[in-house]
């Protein structure tokens, strides 16, 4: 993919877009930015100290998978964590997130992006986005996600590694629900994303992230029962006993990937 002219003004990357529903209304957006897994535009932004005018250029590198170009401002020293509005290709909904959002929803082809925006000594690596995620939310909540363009899915187990290795709090709970990162992958419905999940995760911490509740009260476990009907039975009965076992920290370390970071 051709660098992005991160330099050229927003005046001259605008174009009409129809309004929403439930947003304010927006004479104008940036030129959709295409992805392996999809086009999102840009939206400027509240000109707040929290959110830019304009996405940075570092910010930009970041959308268009320029991992060249993020190393170059992160030696520089370009803030990191500089937010700006996003919408999804899908227009349904609209998000204020930062860099490492970005990266870590994009899934292995993203891998090299993320890894360089980690570099950043100020990178807040728990920032939150408009939704109340972390990074390794939203690497796990597009997991599996189809791509736009091909028969491919967003994989999300490579990015999900870095972050859980980088030091990203593991248990975070999302801002409007409480649900953690384990529970958003046993909501996926796809037992191996929990297994390797598991596996990354301090051991000794294991019994508490089974334990963590959500804002009503729900619980790994209590969210993994009323999937039950939802998954395939063997896997359903893999996934109650892997997660009794981590309550007991049983869980094996094992190598999941033979790529070096």
């Amino acid at each position: 993919m051709a660098p992005l002219p991160v330099t050229q003004p927003m005046a001259q990357m605008t174009a009409p877009m129809a309004q929403l529903p439930g947003t304010q209304p927006m004479a104008a957006v940036s030129q959709p930015i295409t992805t392996s897994t999809g086009s999102f535009v840009i939206v400027p932004g509240p000109p707040t100290t929290a959110i830019n005018s304009t996405p940075t250029p570092l910010y930009l590198a970041v959308a268009a998978n320029q991992a060249q170009m993020v190393q170059m401002f992160v030696e520089r020293n370009a803030n990191p964590d500089s937010m700006a509005q996003a919408i999804s290709a899908d227009g349904k909904s609209m998000e204020v997130k930062a860099p490492l959002h970005v990266a870590a929803s994009n899934g292995a082809e993203y891998l090299d992006t993320l890894q360089e925006l980690l570099k950043s000594k100020d990178l807040s690596l728990n920032i939150v986005n408009s939704e109340g995620h972390t990074a390794l939310h939203c690497a796990v909540l597009n997991h599996g996600r189809p791509t736009r363009g091909n028969n491919t899915t967003v994989n999300s187990l490579p990015i999900i590694e870095v972050l859980i290795k980088a030091g990203i709090e593991a248990n975070s709970q999302a801002k409007k629900s409480g649900k953690t990162p384990l529970m958003y992958a046993i909501e996926r419905r796809d037992y191996n994303l929990v297994e390797s999940m598991l596996r990354l995760f301090d051991h000794s911490k294991l019994r508490s992230i089974i334990q963590s509740q959500t804002f009503d009260g729900s619980s790994c476990l209590k969210i993994a029962e009323g999937l039950k009907g939802e998954y395939k039975s063997e896997d359903w009965h893999k996934l109650w006993n892997l997660l009794n076992s981590a309550y007991q920290g049983q869980i094996m370390n094992n190598v999941l990937y033979n790529r070096t970071y």
